[in-house]
């Protein structure tokens, strides 16, 4: 009987062990205090952002006046030009040729008008001959003058001093008359300086002349430059798409030059309704989407997508996805995960 017994006892210590072992387990909490905001909706200004070059307010467009060859381009982009410098030449083989041929036309007009002079002294000519060889004789003078003064116009001269910004034009293409070959800038900005960008073109239709505009260029990133919108471009630009447009900077007290890069962010007078979350709250984006934490009841959290307008330095602008004055989870985003029980504590 006691041998039986004996058995028996480790059996009932060992079951006795099991039943306290549940009882010093501590129990986890898993519950995430989070704090919790809303989306807030606001009426502001439309803002465009762009960026550019800084171009001299006044530019010269150089182009022949008469169409031809061109024979020879002496600049490229980015060359400073002298006043009175020469730019660029059309091939004289045509000009030349029309030139002599008006020459030969004025020596025929003056011996026809020196014999029907003669005639008309000898009583053989009458006057109509006369005032019609003498008519002939005008037409080939001014002619020649004309083809003279074109000739003279085959070649390009900087009429002040700059830079050359564009070089629209090759050596051996064929250029009509009035077409540009070269746009140049004023050397010293004395007419004043602007940035030159290019916007899509919803934001062009956006764009009103005299919109402010801040201009930041990578020369002077610690300033910010002001200044408002000026001219747009009636037509796209046939390489990017875009249209350009103006921003003229007013009186800048740095030292500029013309291709100076910076970007510009242009206020318009439109307004827009956005919904707005903190910074904070977004948990994840890329490109326009992005996904923020909302609270599901009040224990447990949901994951929910939203567009992205914008992300400023404090605050995202989102262009849907949420409903103004929509809850929003703030604090502790980053160790949610969608259904996790969480806890919402008051704001401090």
């Amino acid at each position: 009987m006691q041998k039986i017994c004996y058995a028996i006892l480790p059996l009932l210590l060992f079951a006795c062990q099991a039943e306290e072992t549940p009882e010093s387990t501590p129990k986890t909490d898993t519950t995430i205090a989070v704090t919790v905001g809303e989306a807030t909706s606001a009426t502001q200004p439309i803002i465009i952002n762009s960026t550019g070059l800084v171009q001299a307010s006044s530019s010269t467009k150089y182009a022949f006046k008469i169409g031809g060859v061109i024979e020879r381009l002496y600049v490229d982009e980015g060359d400073r030009i002298k006043k009175g410098q020469l730019l660029a030449t059309l091939r004289l083989t045509e000009i030349e040729a029309q030139y002599r041929q008006a020459q030969l036309g004025l020596e025929k007009a003056q011996r026809d008008q020196e014999r029907v002079a003669g005639l008309y002294q000898d009583s053989i000519a009458t006057r109509e001959a006369l005032e019609n060889t003498q008519t002939q004789l005008d037409v080939a003078q001014a002619t020649l003058k004309q083809v003279d003064f074109n000739r003279t116009y085959a070649k390009i001269y900087a009429s002040s001093a700059g830079y050359i910004v564009r070089k629209l034009a090759s050596s051996g293409e064929v250029i009509g008359p009035g077409v540009a070959v070269f746009v140049a800038n004023d050397a010293a900005g004395r007419s004043g300086w602007l940035l030159e960008c290019t916007v899509t073109d919803r934001e062009w239709a956006l764009l009103q002349p005299g919109d402010a505009a801040d201009v930041v260029l990578d020369a002077y990133p610690e300033q910010q430059l002001a200044g408002r919108v000026g001219a747009k471009a009636a037509q796209a630009d046939p390489v990017s798409g875009g249209f350009r447009v103006e921003v003229r900077l007013d009186q800048p007290q740095r030292s500029l030059a013309a291709g100076m890069y910076g970007n510009v962010t242009i206020t318009t007078q439109k307004q827009e309704t956005t919904l707005t979350i903190p910074y904070d709250a977004l948990v994840e984006a890329n490109g326009k989407t992005g996904f923020v934490y909302v609270p599901d009841g009040k224990a447990s959290v949901r994951k929910v997508p939203v567009t992205i307008a914008q992300i400023l330095p404090d605050v995202v602008q989102l262009a849907g996805g949420l409903q103004p004055g929509q809850p929003i989870v703030l604090g502790n985003s980053a160790f949610l995960a969608p259904g996790a029980s969480i806890r919402i504590q008051r704001e401090e």
